[in-house]
């Protein structure tokens, strides 16, 4: 071999003809046996795309340089090439590369199709019997591209690098939801990019920004692996340890009570936080009126987020919350009595967690409205005017009580001023089946 190897041209990078720089990885000599330049390709938007075959040996011994070599290879190139075969050291030639876009479509008919027939590859061999030379490592590459290489296009269909998906797997471990992480991640790219073409290839190149798709996918696998199934035994122990972690570190109370379908259980997590500790103390509104409404499907597990909040100069401020799996009146209740026992002692601006508020208010929930009465029965319970309004609203829109269309502003306006609406006064609830029109007023 060594033989040959002195009929054969040895090129440090700086030496190499110009068509190899862009495609060679700098760091290392290469001994060329064949360089074939070809015609260029035309590509249908008019880019010349430069062709050529090369047969070369590298100065690399070893599977773990051949791996940094390779890798190396493909960010140099901005080409993405799975491995066929494994690395190792064998009697005869065990590694084949073959370019990404011989890959089948799964949509033939798209514009950006993976699959352009492409023939480019790259074989490379580290055979036993040449390790003693000084060029073990054999190179076959046949740059033989039919699209742009560096094209956001092409750039979008690279595999995302290990790295970046190890910053991604922190952000997570962090608290990061997928839109946030990528969100997260591509501030900074912003931030070390050193001119704006450095940043718009960077924004493009999938292997250095994951597309959305991917950041949900390793999110949702993250979870699996961290938390198990939805529901599952693994997702209970890592929220009570998150509960337990809150309740030591001083900013706020936290109590929790695990789902368990079998015994009827319903999952609920109260909290109350230092500022709303703070509110409940040195905020007089917390001590008057109080506003109780739940909002639903913002997860895939449909929970359930009720706030109690009063209303100040400032705005709205909440006095604590709870997330419950359902909103029956039992699981309202308990989850209720649950936020009492974690309710500083000058709740309610010192009326006490047992007392709560003078006055509560909420929609037509007859289940809110009776666990409030249990739980908190010397408070005054009302309704609040903007859900009867909406009630009505949609009662004299709904075609099967055949008001028309002409008069169904009029019917509403009318009702305003004949209405107890007009005189400022409140609707005051009298039992949990009372409807509107039973409603009694209250001065």
């Amino acid at each position: 071999m060594e033989s040959v190897h002195d009929t054969l041209q040895i090129f440090s990078w700086i030496s190499l003809p110009e068509p190899l720089k862009s495609v060679l990885p700098q760091g290392y000599t290469y001994l060329i046996k064949n360089f074939k330049e070809l015609p260029s390709y035309q590509t249908s938007e008019n880019f010349s795309i430069p062709q050529f075959e090369l047969d070369a040996f590298v100065d690399i011994n070893d599977k773990e340089k051949a791996q940094e070599w390779f890798l190396a290879f493909k960010s140099h190139t901005k080409t993405t090439m799975p491995q066929s075969k494994g690395y190792g050291v064998k009697e005869i030639s065990n590694k084949v590369k073959e370019k990404q876009g011989n890959c089948e479509t799964k949509l033939p008919q798209s514009s950006r199709a993976r699959n352009t027939g492409c023939t480019a590859g790259i074989h490379l061999r580290l055979e036993r019997w040449r390790l003693e030379t000084d060029y073990p490592f054999e190179i076959n590459i046949r740059f033989t591209h039919n699209h742009v290489i560096n094209s956001a296009e092409s750039l979008s269909f690279q595999r995302v690098n290990s790295e970046v998906r190890e910053k991604i797997l922190e952000l997570f471990k962090d608290g990061h939801s997928p839109a946030s992480a990528k969100y997260s991640y591509e501030d900074g790219l912003h931030l070390s990019a050193e001119n704006d073409q450095e940043l718009v290839e960077l924004l493009a190149d999938r292997s250095k920004n994951p597309d959305y798709g991917y950041v949900v996918r390793l999110f949702q696998e993250y979870r699996k692996n961290t938390l198990g199934s939805p529901n599952g035994k693994k997702m209970f122990e890592r929220l009570g340890e998150v509960v337990e972690n809150y309740n030591l570190s001083g900013n706020g109370k936290a109590v929790l009570q695990e789902f368990d379908a079998e015994v009827g259980k319903s999952f609920i997590l109260c909290i109350v936080t230092g500022l709303m500790c703070r509110i409940h103390e040195k905020v007089p509104q917390a001590g008057e009126i109080c506003y109780m409404d739940a909002s639903a499907s913002f997860e895939p597990l449909n929970t359930s987020i009720t706030l109690l909040y009063i209303s100040c100069a400032a705005g709205a401020l909440s006095l604590g919350l709870f997330i419950t799996s359902d909103e029956l009146e039992i699981t309202l209740e308990k989850a209720l009595n649950l936020l009492k026992t974690i309710l500083p002692p000058h709740a309610f601006y010192g009326r006490g967690a047992q007392v709560g508020l003078a006055v509560f208010l909420t929609d037509d929930s007859s289940a809110e409205r009776n666990a409030l009465e249990l739980c908190w029965p010397q408070g005054i319970h009302l309704l609040c005017t903007f859900h009867i309004l909406q009630a009505f609203w949609r009662w004299i829109h709904d075609s099967k009580h055949q008001i028309k269309k002409e008069d169904r502003d009029s019917s509403f306006y009318a009702s305003l001023h004949a209405g107890p609406f007009s005189q400022g006064q409140i609707l005051r609830t009298k039992s949990p089946n009372e409807r509107l029109e039973n409603c009694s007023v209250a001065e």
